[in-house]
């Protein structure tokens, strides 16, 4: 599986809060929608089974809520790897019947489909310009679409694209300041230095006022400084100088996590390092072992050139042994 991206990671440990979800959700949804959600019972709900049926990965959450008293879910996919997908509105039409036929396993006796409003949160390297609605993506003459009218499958998606607005309505939206900060950091802090981060000083001393202000902080400070490339001492003096002891606090918490991340993943690195060492001596034994047994005794030498062999070259000298009736022929 492909390693998560930062700005996935970002994503998932900001908006896996149904606070800061509902937050982001409530400036992007149209009124009338808002209206009638029930926020209180918002809830984070696994996308595992789309990942299994689709067999794809993507940072996304699947929320469940009270839309006029029934179920209804939010499906929030987040793109921008490279650009946007013109295919996105046929693969949230995908992501919602995967959500309808999981719920219908759960409730087998259900007469009716919940409610699924699908909702993509973009941050690609340009304004979005692709089909918003499945609709649009099928190939036919004008006169024919009207023609066809209902019979044509429609599914939109409500569209946020933060390339498409300035940093100022960002930071205008009515929305939780950790919701705004992470937003602005999506949008503006890959590839560039801490400028970005220090022009939004009063931002940053709000978050880190708030009641998880620290750790949602120090969540924006490692995304910062994977992304970037700041300067430490630049960064810490600017929370001591501006944010006081909890910005410091972020800064330390981030450090921690940043180098435990790196630790654990040079662990792993030397756990895999050490599987394809052990299958290595694992081909040397067996091969050392076939050998001996068909032309026995074998050198010193020969055994010394097995136990440095590399696997791949081990398999190549083991398929030949059966056929081989001199070493020079398993060896040439």
């Amino acid at each position: 599986m492909a390693e998560e991206q930062p700005h996935d990671t970002l994503f998932k440990e900001t908006f896996s809060s149904p606070a800061n979800a509902a937050s982001h959700l409530q400036a992007v949804l149209p009124r009338t929608i808002v209206e009638r959600v029930d926020w209180s019972s918002l809830t984070s709900v696994s996308t595992q089974f789309i990942v299994k049926e689709l067999d794809t990965v993507q940072a996304d959450l699947l929320l469940r809520a009270k839309l006029d008293g029934r179920d209804a879910f939010i499906h929030l996919l987040f793109e921008g790897q490279s650009g946007e997908d013109g295919m996105m509105a046929f693969r949230m039409l995908r992501y919602l019947v995967c959500i309808w036929a999981d719920y219908l396993k759960q409730y087998p006796k259900a007469k009716r489909l919940p409610a699924v409003i699908p909702c993509v949160l973009y941050h690609g390297p340009r304004p979005w310009k692709a089909a918003t609605n499945v609709a649009d993506l099928v190939d036919l003459e004008e006169s024919t679409r009207a023609a066809l009218g209902p019979l044509l499958p429609s599914l939109a998606f409500q569209l946020d694209d933060l390339r498409a607005l300035s940093s100022e309505q960002i930071e205008q939206r009515m929305t939780s300041a950790v919701v705004r900060l992470v937003l602005l950091a999506l949008r503006d802090f890959k590839g560039g230095s801490a400028a970005g981060f220090v022009r939004l000083a009063g931002l940053v001393r709000e978050v880190s006022e708030t009641e998880s202000g620290p750790e949602a902080l120090a969540t924006v400070l490692c995304y910062l400084f994977k992304v970037a490339d700041p300067d430490p001492e630049q960064v810490r003096g600017f929370l001591d100088e501006h944010v006081g002891e909890k910005g410091v606090e972020a800064y330390v918490t981030a450090a921690e996590k940043l180098t435990k991340e790196a630790a654990e993943k040079a662990a792993e690195q030397g756990r895999a390092e050490g599987r394809a060492e052990g299958r290595a001596e694992g081909l040397a034994r067996a091969l050392l072992i076939q050998l001996d047994m068909k032309f026995s005794p074998v050198s010193e030498a020969m055994v010394a050139k097995v136990q440095t062999a590399s696997s791949a070259q081990l398999t190549s000298w083991i398929t030949r042994v059966v056929a081989a009736e001199t070493l020079d022929d398993v060896f040439a």
